[in-house]
């Protein structure tokens, strides 16, 4: 692979053909991010680096830190605020964090059970991730991070002895919205190297989740590796849906809006997300190789549809 240096055009190089427009269009977005990044502090010099050095660009914190024995240790560089707590689903209500000399808020939780977990700092009552974790909750409302406690045996995690799928970001374009719609569909391991086909299970989000949820949050794709290494499940493809449906809102699960998105949603899934993925997936078409399933509103969605359409 060859690594390509932009130069000034009278030294005599250009980009090759086939990527200079996609280098032209990343450098004039270039200087939009070199302002954000830019906009550490106000003031001389001196000012702007003490800012960086404060906030963490120049020195940044771990977080969070997973100790033998489930302590957990959690940081924020916020030397601004006058008060930070911490919550999680690892723990009831909020735990407040101490600052130290350098702005930097710290606190130590025990967490005996390790699993993944949801958490987030409140910062003068504003919910935030922690900007130093890069693992994080995808959702449509709350923007969490997430904490990742492996244990031995842990579904959730890959091991370097179990083959390994894919999940692939896919976008498809929905006639009935009239709009492009996001999904993730997992390959089982082998599924490049071969030409056989295979079940699907259509795998819908929860309330306010997106189409990332199962994979980033659930490890689907890890859970699945795991099972089929050890021959509890059948290879198979996972399709996993954004489950929202704009025309429909989230309203109240026993409400009759509630069963208007649900019909709306199987109409989607059908009509529209099928069709895809049996066409750009080696996919099995006959009924018994179809399955749906959900949390939460995806489990209304997968319910409504399943007995709704019971010819596929």
């Amino acid at each position: 692979m060859k690594t390509v240096k932009l130069r000034r055009k009278d030294e005599g190089w250009r980009a090759p053909a086939w990527c200079r427009a996609v280098l032209l269009a990343l450098l004039w977005c270039a200087p939009a991010l070199v302002s954000v990044a830019g906009t550490a502090g106000d003031g001389n010099d001196e000012e702007k680096k003490a800012v960086r050095q404060r906030s963490g660009w120049d020195n940044p914190v771990e977080s969070p830190v997973v100790a033998e024995g489930g302590r957990v240790a959690f940081a924020l560089v916020a030397p601004g605020a006058q008060r930070v707590e911490l919550g999680g689903q690892f723990m009831a209500g909020r735990r407040p964090m101490e600052r130290d000399s350098l702005g930097v808020w710290r606190v130590e939780v025990d967490i005996p059970q390790a699993d993944i977990y949801p958490y987030s700092f409140i910062v003068d009552g504003v919910e935030i991730s922690d900007p130093s974790n890069p693992l994080t909750f995808p959702n449509e409302r709350f923007k969490a991070s997430l904490l990742v406690m492996p244990y031995e045996g842990a579904l959730y995690l890959p091991a370097a002895d179990v083959p390994a799928g894919q999940v692939r970001y896919c976008t498809y374009y929905s006639r009935r919205m009239g709009m492009f719609r996001p999904l993730l569909v997992y390959t089982p391991p082998g599924y490049d190297a071969g030409t056989a086909d295979y079940p699907a299970l259509y795998l819908v989000s929860g309330t306010t989740d997106t189409e990332e949820t199962w994979f980033k949050v659930g490890r689907a794709n890890h859970i699945l590796d795991h099972l089929i290494a050890r021959g509890r499940a059948a290879k198979m493809l996972v399709v996993m849906p954004y489950g929202y449906m704009p025309a429909h809102g989230t309203p109240n699960p026993s409400s009759g809006g509630a069963a208007n998105m649900y019909a709306d949603f199987a109409a989607e899934l059908t009509d529209e997300i099928m069709p895809f993925v049996e066409r750009e997936f080696r996919a099995r078409k006959e009924r018994g190789s179809r399955a749906v399933a959900g949390f939460s509103r995806g489990g209304g969605q997968a319910l409504f549809t399943a007995y709704s359409r019971p010819d596929l």
